[in-house]
């Protein structure tokens, strides 16, 4: 790592897309980077914020990067994402759900399907399976302990609980020498 350099730094604004201009949420979307994901071009980045902004950095191959916001999700709290083709999943505590976005036009993403995991749901980190077609999600919550495997379809983007295996409640278990434990999963992966 010794032989890397600074190219660039890029200042993230803070207004809303200009489509959104008339919106009464004034939260500063533009706080807390952390989620930045390569799209299927290659060559343009969408960049998440904790605070539910999203924004394309485009001319990241170039000498002049540009990064514009294009979308946001309400509430605060929006963690880890994952790219399938053409789609952003993220997790919105805010609506208690993960969010499918079209992203083939990455300057106007559109919501394209929705999954609600309950009241009691502040859904946190994403992973996704080799295939595409399941994601596992956890909560950013100590109230809630549960895992939600869900399906999603790589060609709609389509999302639904998966009927199989819906949840894995880890908030109350047996632990052999402890005793009872109250589980708090935090980040989540798929194993080969």
């Amino acid at each position: 790592l010794s032989d890397l350099k600074l190219l660039h730094t890029l200042r993230i604004p803070g207004g809303p897309p200009h489509g959104m201009m008339h919106d009464t949420d004034t939260a500063q979307r533009h706080l807390f980077p952390g989620e930045p994901r390569v799209l299927r071009d290659g060559k343009t980045v969408m960049l998440a914020t904790f605070t539910c902004g999203l924004y394309t950095v485009t001319g990241v191959d170039t000498g002049a990067p540009r990064i514009q916001p294009v979308y946001r999700f309400p509430g605060k709290d929006c963690a880890v994402p994952v790219v399938i083709g053409d789609y952003w999943v993220q997790t919105v505590p805010e609506l208690r759900a993960v969010v499918a976005l079209d992203v083939s036009n990455p300057a106007a993403p559109r919501e394209v399907s929705r999954v609600d995991l309950g009241e009691s749901s502040t859904p946190h980190w994403l992973a996704s399976d080799a295939t595409g077609r399941r994601l596992v999600v956890n909560n950013g919550s100590r109230r809630d302990g549960r895992l939600y495997l869900l399906r999603f379809d790589p060609v709609t983007g389509a999302l639904s609980r998966d009927a199989a295996f819906p949840v894995l409640d880890m908030t109350r278990m047996t632990v052999p020498g402890i005793g009872e434990v109250h589980g708090v999963p935090h980040g989540a992966v798929f194993s080969r």
